[in-house]
């Protein structure tokens, strides 16, 4: 029985007869050097319930120093590691993404789209930035010590003092003027300062210049414009943002130059046919030497997570969800926060949970079309090689296995629900299999797992015949 790679890294887009291939709550690793399998799957981890500030979701999520800090309706939180929160100060607007930024002088900035406000963490003082020159702030980085923000409709975009984002200089001003587009947001990556217009990115570099500090990279505007504002992510030493070109809506890296677009051509076919893109949010989170983004559509109901390091996609969606619970995230302490997509929950992403909250969390892939020249083809015998033997002691989970789906009209319809065991604890040397699956022209498989435990396919065998 030949030892096939049945699953692989495409994804479906216009049509599953082009290909049905998908990966939910799934990841790929490519092995450097084949053994028992080239590629293997793992199951992206689950949730664990941390705190909860109530009803309507967060609107911002950020990490500085020991504790992690949250904006929840029009209340700023600081929350220590073990979930106890405190009230920092109250925001004027109570809805809509909120945006951080920190400097080295322990001041956290906020921005509303309306007012910025500063967290002193050395006074442990909260207020709203009272100096006058301050335009309504719709996005916030920091640049070399000084605070950055975008506003206006033609590209405007102001700094700070350095190291004092209370102060700000009415002249302290400039344009991002390649094109007459509205600033969307801003983010200093790659040693330059990214500046994110409708249509246009453009760069900046610090000069240190006394009337103003930055000055603009020659060459450096790209007709590529910021689809949604809270996509924008640091990525490693860059950026990764949905963007948009020539009408297209795609995922694009940077890295002080010309955007890169990382979204396969099915892909964009499925961003375009969403009615709506400027609502999606973006995190960057790290597991096992892997980077991955993160980007859920509130109004389309998907959630898309990128894989830098294998430059593969995959679906993330949570019990009774069209999308991952987890809308905006952070980094914290080496661990993963997000705040939920429906709700003031934040919960804690955790490589050793399968449920999400103690809901069902389903892993699934389907398969390539398995085809051979429109000839009749039998499937004798599948068999799936897992981490077998990672069964819970008792509850869900004790007796846990794979469950088969097939499709024999190119991935538009499926068959009845088949069962194979995977192994119950210590059972170290069984294997999911499954027989007599009858003929087509195509078939495509689909392999889910939905029990508490960890997702790790290592291979896969097939037998079949005319």
């Amino acid at each position: 029985m030949p030892n096939l790679q049945i699953f692989g890294a495409g994804i479906q887009g216009r049509s599953p007869v082009v290909t049905a291939q998908r990966r939910l709550n799934a990841y790929l690793d490519i092995e450097p050097e084949a053994d028992r399998s080239k590629v293997t799957f793992h199951g992206l981890p689950g949730l664990v319930a941390f705190c909860d500030l109530g009803d309507t979701p967060i609107r911002g999520l950020y990490s500085h120093g020991p504790f992690l800090y949250a904006v929840h309706r029009d209340t700023l939180y600081r929350i220590r590691n073990d979930g106890v929160e405190t009230v920092l100060g109250t925001l004027n607007t109570s809805e809509g993404p909120v945006y951080f930024t920190a400097n080295n002088a322990g001041q956290i900035m906020l921005a509303d789209g309306v007012n910025g406000y500063v967290q002193d963490t050395v006074a442990d003082s909260f207020s709203q930035i009272g100096d006058a020159d301050l335009e309504a702030p719709r996005h916030v980085t920091v640049a070399r010590g000084h605070g950055v923000t975008v506003y206006g409709d033609i590209g405007r975009w102001q700094i700070s003092a350095a190291d004092d984002f209370t102060a700000w200089d009415g002249l302290d001003f400039s344009t991002a003027d390649a094109a007459p587009d509205p600033a969307v947001a801003a983010l200093f990556h790659s040693d330059v300062l990214g500046l994110f217009g409708t249509q246009t990115v453009e760069y900046w570099a610090y000069t240190g210049a006394g009337d103003f500090p930055f000055g603009r990279v020659a060459g450096s505007s790209y007709g590529w414009g910021l689809a949604a504002r809270a996509s924008l992510a640091r990525f490693g030493t860059g950026a990764i943002a949905l963007m948009q070109q020539d009408e297209e809506i795609m995922v694009a890296t940077l890295l002080g130059g010309e955007p890169v677009n990382v979204s396969p051509p099915e892909l964009v076919a499925v961003f375009k046919g969403y009615t709506r893109w400027d609502d999606a949010v973006g995190t960057v989170f790290g597991l096992n030497g892997h980077r991955f983004y993160q980007l859920t559509f509130p109004a389309a109901g998907a959630t898309w997570v990128y894989d830098g390091r294998t430059g593969t996609w995959s679906e993330r969606q949570s019990h009774g969800l069209t999308t991952h619970r987890g809308l905006h995230g952070a980094t914290h302490a080496g661990k993963v926060y997000w705040g939920d997509v429906a709700d003031g929950r934040i919960w804690r992403q955790d490589t050793d949970t399968w449920t999400d909250g103690g809901d069902p969390l389903v892993w699934q892939l389907r398969s390539a079309h398995l085809y051979r020249n429109n000839a009749r083809l039998r499937l004798h015998e599948l068999q799936f090689d897992f981490a077998e033997g990672t069964g819970t002691a008792t509850g869900q989970g004790s007796d846990p296995a794979a469950m088969l789906r097939i499709s024999r009209d190119k991935g538009r319809s499926w068959g009845a629900e088949l069962r194979a065991d995977i192994g119950q604890l210590g059972e170290t040397t069984n294997r999911a299999r499954f027989t007599r699956l009858g003929q087509a022209r195509d078939f495509v498989l689909e392999l889910s797992i939905s029990d508490p435990i960890p997702r790790v396919l290592t291979g896969e065998m097939l037998r079949v015949g005319p």
